[in-house]
């Protein structure tokens, strides 16, 4: 199975927007049906990014954060440079 999580914004602190968040969020909330060969790729750079850290980067760390029952998916970063880029 493969999940993509779109990228979204953050601060200059590296926290991410709550909508942002929500994406990350109902990622993790399905791999409670499976967690067999779970590949979640996130997406995102730094064009709505005022940090030194891809925003896929900072994706990938909340989603760790939140990873209580620490499930295991083989994580993929993406950078682009625009939307069409990023579909």
């Amino acid at each position: 199975m493969h999940i993509v999580v779109l990228g979204g914004t953050n601060d200059k602190n590296s926290i991410l927007s709550d909508f942002t968040k929500k994406r990350i969020e109902k990622c993790y909330k399905m791999l409670d049906n499976d967690q067999n060969n779970v590949n979640v790729h996130f997406s995102g750079s730094f064009r709505f990014n005022d940090t030194n850290i891809i925003h896929s980067q900072i994706c990938c760390n909340y989603f760790n954060q939140i990873n209580e029952k620490k499930y295991h998916a083989n994580v993929h970063l993406h950078t682009n440079k625009s939307t069409i880029e990023e579909a």
